[in-house]
Order: C-alpha cells, then sequence, then structure tokens
C-alpha cells in the first residue's frame, strides 16, 4: 500500500480496500494512509462516496427483508376459529342437499308432465274428448233403435192387428240418415250426428227405463233443459230421453251416444236421489261388464218449498257403457254444463 498513497503516484485505492475501509476492517496504520491519500485524490473520493451510497441502499433494502415477528393466537381463539369452520362446512353442505331436493323435485314434475301429457295426447279417449271441433261422424255398422216399453192401447192395437199383416216379413230397415243438430254453444256450424239403429249385439247395452219418459230431439232437449243437455264432445248422438220433473227442476236426461270402439255410452244427469237409483238398476243387471264413472256435481236446481222458502236441488252427472272406469271418468270430466 505503500506504492500508491504518495502524491505523485498516479495510482487509486482499489475497490476492496473501499469496502474494508467503510466496515473498518484494516488497522489503524492502513486507516491513516487511505485517509490522507483521500484527502489529495479526487477520483478516490469520489468513488468511496459511491460505494458508500450502494452500501446504505442495500442495507435499506435488506432491513424490509427481514422476516417479521409473528406472534401465535391464544388458544381460545383457535377453538373458536375451528368451530366456525365445523359449522360454515355443515350450513354448506345442508344448502347443497337442500338445492339437490329442489333440482331433482323439479326435474321429476317436469318429466312426470310430459310423459303424462304424452300418454294423454296419444290415448284415443283422451283425444276424442279433447276435440271440441264440429265434424261429421259416421255410426259404426248398421244398428237398430232401442225398443221402448209399449203402453197398454199400443199392445192391444198391435195384437189386434190382421193376421196376414202378421204374416209379412218386416220391412228392411231404412237406410242411415243424416240429420243436423243445432248446438247451442256454436250456432255458426251446426253439429251433425248421424242417427242409425242398433246392432242387435248393442240393444241390451242400452238402459231400459223404467216409468213415463219421453224421446225428444236436440232443440226439445235443450229448452226443457236449459241448454244444458250433458253430452260427450266429438260423439254422435242416437237418442235423447227426458223425464220430467217436479214443478221448478229440470228434467232427468239421459242421452245416448256412440264411441268408436262401437260401444254405447249413456251419460245420465239428473237430481241426485233419481241418478244413484237409475244407476242402481242399470249396474244390477250387468254388474260385471258395465261400469258407471263417478258421480260429479252439476248446476243444482232452485225449488221453492210450500211456506214460501227457497232450496237447492242436488244434481250430478254420470256415464255408464262397457269401457274401463278411468275411461269413463276422462270423458265424464270433459262435459261442462252452464251454471
Amino acid at each position: 500500500m505503500t506504492g500508491w498513497i504518495s502524491a505523485s503516484s498516479t495510482r487509486h485505492i482499489p475497490e476492496d480496500e473501499l469496502h474494508a475501509y467503510l466496515d473498518q476492517a484494516l488497522s489503524r496504520s492502513q486507516c491513516v494512509e487511505i485517509e490522507c491519500h483521500l484527502a489529495e485524490c479526487r477520483h478516490c473520493q469520489v468513488a468511496r462516496d459511491e460505494v458508500a451510497s450502494i452500501r446504505d441502499q442495500t442495507t435499506a433494502m435488506l432491513s424490509h427483508l427481514r422476516p417479521r415477528r409473528f406472534s401465535p393466537p391464544p388458544f381460545e381463539e383457535l377453538v373458536a376459529r375451528h368451530h366456525q369452520r365445523i359449522a360454515a362446512r355443515s350450513a354448506a353442505v345442508v344448502r347443497y342437499r337442500r338445492y339437490g331436493l329442489l333440482a331433482a323435485s323439479l326435474i321429476a314434475t317436469v318429466l312426470g308432465g310430459w310423459w303424462a301429457h304424452s300418454a294423454l295426447s296419444t290415448h284415443p279417449l283422451a283425444r276424442t274428448v279433447g276435440d271440441s271441433t264440429p265434424r261429421r261422424l259416421e255410426a259404426v255398422g248398421p244398428v237398430r233403435p232401442i225398443e221402448q216399453p209399449m203402453s197398454t192401447a199400443a199392445q192391444a192395437a198391435r195384437d189386434s192387428a190382421a193376421p196376414a199383416d202378421r204374416g209379412k216379413a218386416p220391412a228392411p230397415p231404412a237406410s242411415p240418415e243424416r240429420v243436423a243438430v243445432k248446438d247451442s254453444s256454436q250456432t255458426a256450424k251446426p253439429f251433425v250426428v248421424q242417427v242409425s239403429s242398433l246392432r242387435a249385439d248393442e240393444a241390451d247395452a242400452a238402459m231400459p227405463l223404467d216409468g213415463l219418459w219421453q224421446s225428444v230431439d236436440w232443440e226439445e232437449a235443450q229448452a226443457l233443459t236449459g241448454s244444458n243437455v250433458p253430452r260427450i264432445e266429438g260423439l254422435p248422438v242416437l237418442e235423447v230421453q227426458v223425464q220430467r220433473g217436479s214443478s221448478g227442476e229440470r228434467p232427468l236426461v239421459v242421452v245416448v251416444q256412440q264411441h268408436p270402439s262401437g260401444q254405447l255410452l249413456q251419460t245420465i244427469e239428473g237430481p241426485a236421489s233419481r241418478v244413484q237409483e237409475l244407476l242402481s238398476r242399470r249396474l244390477g243387471r250387468d254388474p260385471e261388464r258395465l261400469h258407471a264413472s263417478e258421480p260429479s256435481r252439476t248446476p243444482p236446481d232452485y225449488l221453492e218449498d210450500g211456506n214460501g222458502t227457497g232450496r237447492r236441488g242436488l244434481r250430478v252427472l254420470s256415464i255408464t257403457g262397457r269401457l274401463p272406469v278411468d275411461s269413463l271418468n276422462i270423458m265424464a270430466r270433459g262435459i261442462e254444463l252452464k251454471k
């Protein structure tokens, strides 16, 4: 070091010795020599200042990188945090399970509705009940009319007929004719039905009606019932029979219609007691094959008692035929009467 610290020397202090000087790692004599050279050499003074500045910046940066002091929380706080995490996890599981059940029920409802709609739309009875468009319907096969009970006078007149007339063969039934029946719900397009006779094997399916019954046409039936004739939409009407009731009471009505399968369906609407009695006699004749729909309420009758007070007469509707009960219930629910 004695060779470069003289005033005439052009050598300068090395950078490593400057670092050692700033670290105070040199002896006292070496520090005196460096300080004497720095007092005379401007170049070494600038170098010393640059080295000192770099060291200060490095020290400042290292001071920010030192690890922070960590003090663990109390044990009670750790236990409380653990219980909070368990409660939050349980609430999340319950919430997700509830959402899953709700989604599953919605999916099941949608699929069930789609399946029911598909099943009902493809069922022939559902298509028949839901179709309210007036159209021309044809009777299935040749049929003959239901024979009504003859009165005593008519029986005597037939017995008194000439023997020659008795021996003659009966005339063949006339060809079916089309009759346009006016429908109150659609006056623009009349409801067209085919009036035909009943087949011999279906005559026993018609309901034998006891008592005073009257076969009427569609317009007279509408007038007697206040435009409330019970009819299955889309099926041809073969006959309408009524049995008049007491004063202020709508008559008991039986509408005979023919299903596309050829079976006869009879829609009965009237006072509840009379309908129940008629159904009991009807089903009692053939309980194995004949069925009836569940009676459903129809608009009641408003009757007056002798003392001037009024009361409501309960009326019901039912359909009988040789079809399953579910099919009869579907068709009965499709009949709507005015209140």
